[in-house]
Parts: structure tokens; sequence; C-alpha cells
């Protein structure tokens, strides 16, 4: 029971997490602009990896981001982001209506083939 639960688990833990981010950028953008957005997301995410990386320097004597791995690629994201929407300068449409149907669709494909492919 536990070793199923932990392989579903493990197999959503940190990509529904980056799909949540993703949602909230394009509203973040529109309210800020491209000059506010970045600003905004540096302190909450550039200051803490900088601080850990320098710290994780001092300590190991190379530079590492360590355990903040996801907060770099948060950063990345974030910043690629950035770029294309100030290239693009469309906005972006968010479609409203989710269609439940899909979504569990997905679910139970992206379920079996991370049953197949990771080892239990």
């Amino acid at each position: 029971m536990t070793v199923s639960f932990f392989a579903v688990n493990a197999s959503f833990f940190m990509g529904l997490y980056f799909l949540i981010f993703a949602c909230f950028l394009p509203s973040s953008y529109d309210r800020h602009g491209f000059r506010g957005f970045i600003s905004a997301k540096f302190p909450h995410l550039g200051i803490p990896l900088l601080f850990f990386t320098v710290l994780c320097s001092v300590v190991t004597g190379h530079v590492e981001v360590g355990h903040l791995w996801f907060v770099e690629r948060l950063l990345f994201y974030s910043l690629v982001y950035a770029l294309f929407r100030f290239v693009v300068r469309k906005p972006m449409r968010v479609q409203s209506g989710v269609n439940v149907v899909w979504i569990v669709f997905a679910v139970i494909i992206v379920s079996a083939a991370n049953y197949r492919v990771r080892p239990a």
C-alpha cells in the first residue's frame, strides 16, 4: 500500500508544483509588466537562491545550488517567460473553461506512463 502511494506521489510531486507555478505566471506578468515582473520575482526566488549558493560555496568549496535546484528552475522559467512576453508583446488568452474529462484523461495517461517507466 505505501509503495504504491509513494510511487503515485513521486510521479506528480514536482511536476504539479511547476504546473501550479506556471498557471499564475500570465496574470502576474499582466499585472506587473516586464520590469515589475522581474523585480517581483527576484526577491522571492533570486535572493534565497543567491544566499544559499554563496553559503554552499563557502562550506563546500565549489559553486552548487544543492537542494534549491527547483528555485533555480523557477527563476529561469520566469525569466524565459518574461522575455518571451516582452518580445511577443501580445496578451495571452487564458481559457477559463476547464474540461474535467480531459483532466481525468490526462491524469490516467500520465499515471500509466509513470507506472510503466518508473521501477516500483
